[in-house]
């Protein structure tokens, strides 16, 4: 859990964004309580959670020279779930990746979509049919989300 959020750097338009969200509330320096949730939401808490536990792993939390996991990361993916069309979308495997940055990966049948969030809040997709494998790319243009992840939910 989150042991002091003072230190946590969030972008002004972070700060409002997550405070005018429904999705999480931080109520004291020990806990994230989801305030309220959209009747829709299935999995979202739950991604978030584990987003937040993610800020309290230190230096080499792999045993491999990783990094900590930044919070710039961690509010880019939570501003990001905020954000999401929720119909039909599958919940991710959420993960801490080595270099501070944290993935979400969502599966549909063959198909696989990843998103990098990385420390400076830049944000990356790669996405997979069976066995062909795209390149990385820059998630920025505007609708491309929604692009996204109707080819992952759709036939």
């Amino acid at each position: 859990m989150i042991t002091d959020i003072s230190s946590m750097a969030a972008t002004p338009a972070e700060t409002w964004h997550l405070h005018r969200s429904p999705i999480s509330q931080i109520i004291s320096s020990q806990s994230v309580l989801v305030s309220s949730k959209s009747p829709e939401w299935t999995w979202q808490t739950g991604a978030i959670r584990k987003l937040f536990e993610f800020l309290s792993l230190r230096a080499n939390w792999d045993s491999y020279g990783s990094e900590p996991v930044s919070p710039g990361a961690v509010f880019s993916a939570i501003s990001f779930l905020d954000r999401l069309p929720l119909s039909r979308i599958p919940a991710p495997i959420v993960i801490p990746l080595p270099n501070g940055a944290v993935q979400m990966e969502w599966t549909k049948a063959e198909k696989e979509l990843d998103l990098e969030f990385s420390p400076n809040g830049d944000i990356s997709f790669v996405k997979v049919e069976g066995d062909d494998e795209a390149d990385e790319e820059p998630l920025h243009r505007p609708g491309q989300t929604e692009e996204l992840f109707s080819w992952l939910v759709n036939k």
